[in-house]
């Protein structure tokens, strides 16, 4: 590694045009009413509170504005390094007591250095508009559910759970996903109820077409049972997911914007070193849209890998906007993060045998 071609990478990555779109971007995002009167509608219909959802959606909106501008942006500067080489500044790298891996890292390092600092910079400026943090949930995972099926008075869907000693921490929720409720008049009431041998909580949902079912968990000893039911004749509904959603306490809903963080600093590493290895041989524009044409198909797909880097990055926005915190990246993507930065730092190393002509 060259501390100087990691200072030229960066430079060129935080370019006055970059810097200056990053900055009207991010101005305009932190300046926009993203909530508007929705907030309050949302926080009617559901168990989530005003504030928490407006907060929620202005920190979602604004990350996914720099998402979509400012790091595809990065990306393609990423990708136009080795034909810039070999534009003629292959001749006075190509002069340097330096080898190709040397360049390669280097560059590499200094480009996505660039897309970690403005990540950093907008996490900052989100953070500092909402003000002082407030208490929210945590994704913490989920409790599989039976085969979908219809959910009708006198068959409710019922999940048991081994948790003896009450692990869970007070205060923790469980979530299920509702759809096509049907009995009298155009909805149906549907009820989910959480019980321990001592104690219970319920709450119920008027459900018409899809929405979802939220209560705390009781406290106490002894194992956990969970059901959803229709209690009157006639109703029913069906569970559209496969899982209940566990939340749990939060005592920072900043944690929300930092897991976005987490995720766009590990794909931008991917995305980065994999435009920068393509590069070097096919067209920086066509390096580039292959790289996210790639992430975008994965995106579309019915299901993302957990490994993939970025890959729950939508749903993680979503959870973002409905002000809750979502669940931590799946550990592996950091390690595929890597490797895809390795693997394009190969690519171009291979694909620099000669700068001034395509291998």
């Amino acid at each position: 590694m060259n501390a100087g071609l990691v200072l030229l990478a960066l430079r060129r990555a935080l370019a006055p045009v970059v810097l200056a779109a990053f900055v009207v971007l991010l101005a305009v995002s932190l300046g926009t009413d993203w909530a508007g009167g929705s907030a309050a509608l949302e926080a009617t219909a559901g168990s989530a509170d005003a504030g928490a959802l407006a907060r929620g959606l202005e920190r979602a909106g604004t990350w996914i504005v720099i998402a979509l501008a400012i790091v595809p942006l990065l990306v393609a500067r990423a990708a136009r390094v080795v034909p810039t080489f070999r534009a003629g500044e292959g001749d006075w790298i190509g002069s340097r007591s330096l080898g190709r891996p040397a360049i390669a890292v280097s560059m590499l390092l200094g480009t996505w250095a660039g897309a970690a600092a403005l990540l950093l910079a907008t996490f900052a400026a989100i953070e500092i508009r909402a003000g002082s943090p407030v208490a929210s949930f945590a994704r913490a995972g989920s409790i599989p559910l039976p085969a979908a099926r219809w959910i009708e008075p006198g068959s409710p869907l019922v999940v048991a759970i081994e948790d003896p000693g009450g692990r869970l921490p007070a205060g923790s929720r469980v979530r299920a996903e509702l759809a096509f409720g049907t009995g009298s008049g155009s909805a149906s009431e549907v009820v989910l109820r959480a019980s321990r041998p001592a104690s219970e909580r319920t709450a119920s949902i008027r459900l018409a077409t899809r929405g979802t079912v939220e209560v705390e968990l009781p406290s106490g000893p002894g194992d956990l049972r969970l059901e959803i039911a229709c209690p009157r004749e006639g109703s029913r509904c069906f569970a559209v997911s496969e899982e209940l959603e566990l939340w749990v306490p939060c005592a920072s809903d900043r944690a929300a914007g930092a897991q976005i963080l987490v995720r766009l600093l590990a794909a931008s590493l991917a995305w980065i070193g994999l435009a920068l290895g393509l590069g070097a041989w096919m067209s920086a524009p066509s390096a580039a849209l292959l790289v996210l044409a790639g992430w975008i198909a994965a995106w579309l797909g019915d299901a993302t890998p957990a490994w993939l880097p970025g890959g729950d990055l939508w749903s993680a926005f979503d959870t973002v906007g409905a002000g809750r915190v979502p669940e931590a990246p799946d550990v592996r993507t950091h390690a595929v993060a890597i490797a895809s930065a390795a693997l394009g730092t190969l690519l171009a190393i291979v694909g620099t045998r000669r700068w001034r002509s395509a291998p």
